[in-house]
C-alpha cells in the first residue's frame, strides 16, 4: 500500500469541493457556510504561505484526499497541518498515516521547519489514535465555536516537534 502526495493543482478543486460538502469533512472542521468551487477558488487564492497536497492511492492516479500545511504565526519555524481522507472507500485504510508521515518527511527535509501543530476535536478518537502513534504531543485543550455555530467544541492541540 501506498500513497503519493501530489502539489496542488486547479485539477483538485472539483473533487476537494464535493468533499468538503460532505457531513463528515464538514463536521471534522467545523465548517457551517456554504462551499461551492467560487468560495474555495477564492479561499486558495487567499491563503499565504499555504502548502496544499492531494492525497492519491497507490498508482498516483486515484485522488483520495488533501494535506495542507499552513504557516502558524504563533511559531515562525512551525507549520498547521490539516488533512482529510475525502473518498469513503479509502477511509480506515492506513491511508492518512502514510499521508501523515510523507508531511512529517517533507517538513523534516526542508530544514526550515521545526514543528507541526494541528487540531482535532476530542471525540475523533481514530484521528487522536493517529496523532499519538505519530509522537504528536498533547498541548492544550481549547474550546472552540465554529463559525456560524452557537456551540463550543473542545478541541485538542497537538505538537510534534520534528528535531526528536
Amino acid at each position: 500500500m501506498t500513497i503519493s502526495l501530489k502539489p496542488y493543482s486547479p485539477s483538485l478543486d472539483e473533487q476537494t469541493v464535493k468533499w468538503l460538502q460532505m457531513p463528515k469533512i464538514r463536521d471534522g472542521f467545523g465548517f457551517q457556510g456554504a462551499i461551492n468551487l467560487i468560495s474555495h477558488k477564492k479561499w486558495i487564492t487567499e491563503q499565504e504561505d499555504l502548502i496544499f497536497f492531494g492525497i492519491f492511492e497507490e498508482d498516483g492516479q486515484k485522488h483520495i484526499g488533501n494535506l495542507l500545511l499552513h504557516a502558524y504565526p504563533q511559531d515562525p519555524f512551525g507549520r498547521y497541518l490539516q488533512i482529510y481522507i475525502g473518498n469513503e472507500s479509502s477511509r480506515g485504510r492506513g491511508y492518512g498515516m502514510l499521508a501523515m508521515k510523507r508531511a512529517i518527511e517533507f517538513c523534516t527535509e526542508s530544514k526550515i521547519y521545526k514543528s507541526i501543530y494541528l487540531h482535532v476535536y476530542e471525540d475523533n478518537i481514530a484521528a487522536i489514535r493517529l496523532y499519538e502513534n505519530l509522537n504528536f504531543q498533547r498541548q492544550d485543550v481549547e474550546a472552540y465555536k465554529p463559525k456560524g455555530s452557537n456551540q463550543l467544541k473542545n478541541q485538542i492541540l497537538y505538537l510534534k516537534k520534528l528535531d526528536e
